[in-house]
């Protein structure tokens, strides 16, 4: 999962979206959200 996070383009953005998902049962479509809203290079 690391690669994951560190070959997104906003790395801020895929590690808030997995938080979402682990510690508030998100959707997938709701985790893609908050990752869309952070801006791409964070």
């Amino acid at each position: 999962m690391a690669r994951l996070i560190f070959l997104s383009d906003s790395p801020v953005g895929m590690i808030q979206a997995f938080r979402e998902i682990v510690h508030n049962n998100a959707s997938v479509d709701e985790a893609y959200e908050i990752y869309e809203q952070v801006p791409k290079g964070l």
